[in-house]
């Protein structure tokens, strides 16, 4: 986790402490010389700020749905909806799956296979390529010398 994400409870602990120590309104045996209750709703006022812009950024969809959404042919709305769902788009099959559909693929961004099981089972019976990629090399191939 970041700083960013730890910013809302460590200006509100801040803000606590501060108050504790006030000489009018905290406790007499830590109290400070001067009241910093002010400075303590700053703290507060800046921690529900924090945690607002954190729940919005969590909100905002991340350009890379947009574009998937598109090239689907699907609203945003639509896609982010049926990604909340645990679904994922089969490239193969044309349809949502549910996301233990698909396989592991630490090399994608989101960790899984672009097509489901059996998508690529069915792509191997019938002789293609599982990968993006639809020319296989042969040993032959790259053993040949030019002329």
């Amino acid at each position: 986790m970041s700083i960013c994400e730890h910013a809302p409870k460590l200006l509100t602990d801040l803000a606590t402490e501060l108050e504790t120590a006030c000489p009018t309104h905290g406790q007499g045996d830590e109290a400070w010389t001067s009241c910093h209750c002010e400075i303590a709703a700053d703290f507060r006022a800046k921690a529900a700020m924090a945690a607002a812009e954190r729940a919005a950024r969590a909100t905002t969809m991340p350009r890379t749905w947009r574009s998937a959404a598109r090239q689907l042919g699907v609203s945003d709305d639509e896609y982010a909806a049926r990604f909340n769902n645990g679904e994922k788009w089969c490239g193969g099959c044309r349809t949502w799956h549910d996301r233990s559909a698909f396989g592991l693929d630490r090399s994608r961004g989101d960790g899984l296979q672009p097509r489901c099981r059996k998508a690529n089972s069915r792509a191997a019976r019938s002789g293609q390529q599982p990968g993006p990629s639809s020319t296989q090399h042969t040993e032959s191939d790259t053993n040949e010398v030019p002329a």
